[in-house]
């Protein structure tokens, strides 16, 4: 059962990438006297197992500096329209950045002119093109279509973590909250999951 929640979770999570285009907000740590930094970026799969995204860049801008500095980083995305509200963030750690001379067949697979070459006019091997290699570690979701965490009052959106497994790779896993019932009532007002009063 499990196993078939967690399929469903990252399933629903996919889904909310996909129907954005993978648009998404980096954010990433600017250090102890200053807030996060937020960016627009567009996230690319090359799988759906969801164990890599990738973010490409310039490798001269400030979210590669801060990266470098704190790899910790979070990717975020939101849908509108018919399925208005579903949401995903992913939170890992960027573990290297690369480039047509050391990745050049992830480079090729997710380089398009249409959206690079006017950032990069010299292609994909231009200098300056890099691609953030992100590990995403813990999966936070709401998904109305897949009826994922999808309670009006609901206030706990399914958290997947990532299961490493000998010789498979990554899968992921549904995690329990670790939520109290006291905040949750908090949280909830008083009103059920569903948004309705609670009996006196």
């Amino acid at each position: 059962m499990v196993a078939k929640e967690s399929a469903r979770a990252l399933r629903a999570a996919l889904d909310v990438i996909e129907d954005v285009g993978g648009l998404s907000l980096l954010a990433t740590n600017c250090g102890p006297d200053h807030p996060p930094n937020s960016r627009v970026v567009k996230a690319h799969l090359l799988d759906s197992k969801l164990d890599t995204v990738y973010i490409a860049t310039n490798r001269y801008t400030d979210k590669v500096e801060e990266l470098a500095k704190n790899p910790l980083a979070s990717v975020s995305f939101y849908t509108n329209g018919a399925s208005a509200g579903d949401y995903v963030v992913l939170r890992g750690k960027v573990t290297r950045t690369i480039d047509f001379g050391t990745e050049k067949e992830v480079i090729t697979k997710v380089w398009r002119d249409e959206d690079m070459l006017p950032f990069f006019q010299g292609g994909p091997q231009d200098d300056r093109f890099c691609l953030l290699e992100f590990k995403p570690h813990e999966v936070s979701l709401i998904s109305a279509k897949h009826n994922v965490a999808a309670k009006d009052n609901g206030w706990r959106p399914a958290k997947l973590e990532r299961v490493m497994e000998e010789g498979a790779g990554c899968s992921w896993r549904l995690r329990e909250d670790d939520i109290s019932s006291d905040r949750l009532r908090r949280l909830r007002g008083a009103y059920d999951a569903d948004g309705r009063p609670l009996p006196e």
